[in-house]
């Protein structure tokens, strides 16, 4: 890929997935890595072939909009699924009684009265 970008940025610093940090130069450094590389930072390619700066900065733009929403959408998922587990781990417990000796209980019972009379 040729890209005539000739104006020179700061060096860019982005993080990968792994947790390691990359560092370019400039755009043009950037956009002749490998589509393996661009996927890694970007979550997918940016440009095919010959592409204006404005025309990759639509598309970055594009991309932003649609991982903001789905970030929006797997908080959302994310708060409805604590609210399962937190059940989920309550029917455990409630199961875990039943098969606690009178010790054990007698434990439960105190922690579950100081817990309540905390409030």
């Amino acid at each position: 890929m040729v890209l005539n970008w000739v104006v020179q940025i700061k060096i860019m610093l982005f993080s990968k997935i792994n947790g390691e940090k990359a560092n370019y130069e400039s755009l043009n450094a950037l956009f002749t890595t490998s589509r393996e590389v661009r996927n890694d930072l970007f979550g997918s390619y940016l440009t095919e072939g010959d592409y204006e700066a404005a025309t990759v900065q639509k598309k970055v733009d594009e991309k932003i909009k649609a991982y903001e929403t789905q970030l929006q959408n797997l908080r959302t998922l994310n708060g409805e699924l604590k609210k399962v587990v937190t059940e989920e781990n309550v029917q455990k417990m409630l199961k875990g009684v039943d098969e606690m000796n009178q010790e054990q209980a007698q434990a439960l019972l105190e922690k579950l009265q100081a817990k309540l009379s905390q409030q």
